[in-house]
């Protein structure tokens, strides 16, 4: 509880950069208490990413440890004076302390108790640590690729939530701008001559609205913007909710609709920036095979673990693109994320520190 209150003292939120490196500095001291091998990887304007490895000298097989520093993006620097680290009852509440500060603490801990009393799996264990999740990890993502590639399992410590299960499947999120360029002219004089770059967005994204299929992808668009009258530029913010791989499929294709196909007005130009971009992490055998493993360690501390599914996206998603079987909320439990009143439940900071040291200690007798 001590590193996590120091942890939560800290303003990280994604793209602050000080704040960031203060909590590397907190990370490190962690990690500095037993054998690991520590690798930094700096990002000008994002912060660093911690990758930190324990090899036995004939591994039998790899194990991914995820997860991440930085802290809500819409959080602002001094918020934790608005929500200090404290202690009212059962909960514990700081900026960001469940997601996802006291994962990466549990994390950290469940390893080094396991490594302490020499019952870790002999297995390489790689504990990677980003910077940038909240928004789409863009500079974790190679990272992710070079280390999940030959993985064979992946466990992320975003928070456990409602019925404090495991998570072993997470919808995924594609984000980008869509930018319309037409030709201005004068609303009443001059309009046959225009092309009016608003009236293209729109119909670009009544067109999004109508692709929606309930059971693979939905659409929203947001932060309309547009020039006057017959206008020049317009653009908007949208956001896809991917419900499968199929839905993944399906926001590529029309993706490729909006970019390659012919607009609707004559002379428009449209470009878009992707801004984040994430597929859905199905349940599958091996990710449910990952969870029995769970399960088991779990009914050792006389506690039931359902499986669970979360309609948001996550690193998780982004590794189960790998082919790595991945399970998520491995936590602690959370409550009102992503606002001032963010807090945790204190007594699972140290049952899913146990939970997670048990499931290591039982790895190689259950694969």
């Amino acid at each position: 509880m001590e590193m996590l209150e120091k942890f939560c003292n800290i303003d990280c939120p994604s793209k602050y950069e000080e704040g960031i490196e203060q909590a590397i500095e907190v990370i490190k001291e962690m990690l500095s208490k037993f054998n690991v091998d520590i690798n930094i990887y700096y990002n000008e304007g994002f912060g660093s990413n911690i990758v930190a490895r324990i090899k036995p000298t004939n591994p039998n097989g790899k194990i991914i440890v995820s997860a991440h520093i930085d802290t809500f993006v819409g959080f602002k620097i001094g918020d934790i004076d608005k929500n200090p680290f404290r202690i009212e009852g059962e909960w514990a509440y700081g900026v960001g302390i469940s997601d996802c500060k006291a994962g990466l603490v549990s994390s950290i801990y469940s390893v080094r108790i396991m490594q302490e009393l020499n019952m870790l799996p002999n297995k390489e264990i790689v504990m990677i640590y980003n910077c940038d999740e909240e928004i789409g990890s863009p500079t974790a993502k190679s990272i992710f690729k070079e280390e999940c590639k030959d993985a064979d399992m992946a466990f992320v410590f975003e928070p456990s939530r409602d019925d404090n299960g495991i998570i072993v499947q997470r919808k995924g999120i594609g984000i980008y701008k869509i930018n319309i360029e037409g030709v201005s002219a004068h609303g009443a004089i001059g309009w046959k001559q225009g092309r009016c770059a608003s009236k293209e967005l729109v119909k670009q994204i009544n067109r999004l609205y109508d692709y929606t299929d309930y059971e693979n992808i939905r659409y929203e668009a947001g932060l309309l913007h547009s020039t006057e009258s017959i206008s020049k530029s317009s653009s908007a913010t949208i956001v896809a909710s991917i419900q499968s791989e199929k839905g993944f499929e399906m926001f590529n294709q029309h993706l490729k609709d909006i970019t390659e196909g012919p607009t609707f007005i004559d002379g428009c130009i449209i470009s878009v920036e992707v801004v984040a971009l994430h597929p859905a992490m199905d349940r599958n055998e091996k990710n449910v095979a990952i969870y029995e493993i769970i399960k088991k360690a779990g009914k050792m501390m006389g506690i039931d673990y359902p499986e669970q599914l979360s309609p948001g996206s996550g690193d998780a998603c982004l590794i189960s693109l790998y082919e790595c079987p991945t399970v998520d909320g491995m936590g602690p439990y959370m409550e009102d994320i992503h606002t001032l009143n963010e807090k945790m439940k204190i007594s699972s900071l140290k049952e899913r520190t146990i939970l997670f040291a048990l499931t290591l200690g039982i790895l190689d007798q259950d694969l």
